[in-house]
């Protein structure tokens, strides 16, 4: 599984979100997936509980690098 497979859901990258140390990466990862929302997602909900989770989990451990 490559890293980009593991940023896909929630369920996969929460096993791996403690072995991420690069905060670039990470505010990359959120980049990303809110321009997928915001250009490509055609009525896409962001708001759906495993997109919350997934951004809850980035938004998280960069908290935790940061601290």
């Amino acid at each position: 599984m490559t890293v980009t497979d593991e940023f896909r859901n929630p369920d996969s990258l929460e096993k791996v979100i403690d072995d991420i140390d690069d905060v670039q990466l990470l505010g990359s990862a959120i980049f990303s997936k809110w321009r997928y929302y915001n250009h490509w997602a055609m009525g896409e909900s962001i708001r759906d509980e495993e997109s919350m989770r997934w951004f809850n989990m980035i938004t998280k451990r960069i908290l935790e690098l940061m601290g």
